[in-house]
Formats: structure tokens, sequence, C-alpha cells
């Protein structure tokens, strides 16, 4: 691939994306974009406020996306978020592509507050698109609101980003908020299922449907699936202890497979029962 192709590829996913908040999870395109709510990981607490973390437990995540089997288009990320008393706070830093062509570099900072089954949320993001010295940077900041609510086997979860309608320069259109219900149905056995729908003004509902199945103390699997277009996904989670190693893969109907890797360690104090049992059925 070419210097002058690579760019324009880079810029044209970049401008395609419907948010300036874009941040890479541990099973999200193995999953549908969609979220296990009960026990999620570290870059799913940075964007969608709920519990499953212990009092004085944290988690720490680092991970590698490529887009359609393509290095050019690269995206890192590393993820920590940490539990006081009845908040968790969350940071996360990620860069897409390379300073010497193009480049979008975020930080995400986002906090939530635990009152019995309601978790409420607030975030903040800021993100900078670098030309590699050719042109101005671009930036621009948003703000996030979400909760999250659980009942017996049921977690549902909404999340509005963009809620500031940002904007990269004086001249560019104004960002539109975008609106995320999540769900999730904790099986009696070792499994749940997700679901996702996203809205946005003149853009088409998505849909996301994920299923992860528990397959020992020490292993479990993951599919699913999302709309607009339709991609297909799945993946894989081998646990140790304390850490925990995630793959996932998607599949694009026109631009093929995409690929993430990540790493997650859990920090603090040891959890208690309750949350060693949950710990089982994922980190």
């Amino acid at each position: 691939m070419t210097k002058v192709s690579t760019i324009i590829a880079l810029i044209v996913i970049s401008f395609s994306r419907a948010s300036a908040v874009d941040f890479v999870t541990a099973r999200g395109i193995g999953m549908g974009q969609t979220v296990v709510l009960s026990n999620p990981t570290a870059s799913s607490l940075l964007l969608v406020p709920c519990g499953g973390l212990g009092r004085q437990r944290g988690k720490i995540e680092l991970g590698i996306l490529r887009k359609f089997e393509m290095k050019d288009l690269d995206q890192g990320y590393l993820v920590g978020a940490y539990r006081f008393g009845s908040f968790t706070y969350s940071l996360g830093l990620t860069q897409f592509g390379y300073g010497d062509y193009y480049a979008e570099r975020m930080v995400r900072l986002s906090g939530c507050y635990h009152l019995k089954s309601l978790t409420f949320g607030v975030s903040g993001s800021l993100k900078q698109i670098d030309f590699g010295g050719r042109y101005a940077n671009l930036s621009a900041g948003s703000i996030g609101l979400g909760f999250s609510y659980r009942t017996g086997r049921v977690v549902i979860a909404g999340v509005v980003e963009d809620v500031n309608r940002p904007r990269l320069d004086q001249f560019s259109e104004k960002l539109r908020p975008k609106y995320t219900l999540y769900a999730e149905l904790i099986g009696r056995g070792s499994y749940s299922v997700t679901g996702k729908i996203t809205f946005q003004d003149t853009e088409k509902p998505g849909f996301g449907l994920g299923q992860r199945i528990t397959l020992s103390s020490m292993a479990a699997v993951f599919w699913g699936v999302s709309t607009a277009p339709i991609i297909y996904g799945g993946g894989l989670e081998l646990i140790h202890k304390r850490s925990l190693i995630t793959y996932a893969t998607s599949y694009h109907p026109t631009l093929g497979f995409s690929h993430t890797v990540s790493l997650g360690f859990m920090i603090g104090k040891t959890g208690s029962a309750a949350n060693d049992k949950s710990k089982k059925r994922g980190h």
C-alpha cells in the first residue's frame, strides 16, 4: 500500500465515524460491540458505567486492534480502572494511525457512582487529529453520560455520547449525540446473552447481539453479530489467576477480517467470595 493511499484510507475511515469517541474494547469486535455488563473488562468500564468491580479492586488492560488485516490501520490502547468505595474511576489512552502521516489520539476519563443496583456515570474525552505536520492539528472535547441497573439476572445500561455536540474546528459540522442501550441476560448456567441498539440523528439504528460461554475456570469463548453492515465475530479468553488474555476477530463482508489482542490484569485486594464467584464468569 502506498503512503498516499494509506493516508486517504485513514482519513476516510476517521471521518466516516459517527462519534468523536471511538475506543477499542477487548471483546467488542467479537461480540457485536455488546458488553458483558455484569463483569466488564477495564475498556468496557471506560465506556459504560456499570458494576462488576469489587471495592479497592482495579483492572489494567492493554491491547491492539488491527483493522482489515492492515498494519497501517493499527489502533493501540491502554486502560486502567479502579474502585474507591462507591466510586469507580477509569482512564484510557489510545492512538490510531502513525504520527508521520496521520494519527488520531484520544484520552478519556470517566467516573461513576454506585447506589445499590444503580450506577450513574459521566465521562470526558479529548480527541486530536494529527496530519504529520502538513496541516494544523484538529481537536475536539466530548462529554458523555450514562447509567446501569441490575435486577436479578438482567442488567441494562444506557450511554449518551457527544452531549455537548463538539466539532473538530470552527468550520466543521457539529457531531450529533449518539444514544446506546445495552442489555445482558445472565444465564442460569455458565453463559450470558448480550445486546445493544444505537441511535443517532440521520443514521439508521445499529443493532448488536452477542454471547459469552464459560468453558472452565481458565477459558471462555464468545461470539457476536452487528448490523449496518452485518459483521460477524467471535473470540477466546484464557484466564490465569489474576490475568486475562483475550483474542477477538470479526469479518466485514467487503473489507475482510479485523483482529484484537489484549492483556488484562486484576489489581488490589483479593475479592470476596461473591467477587471470586463472578470472576469465574470472566475477568
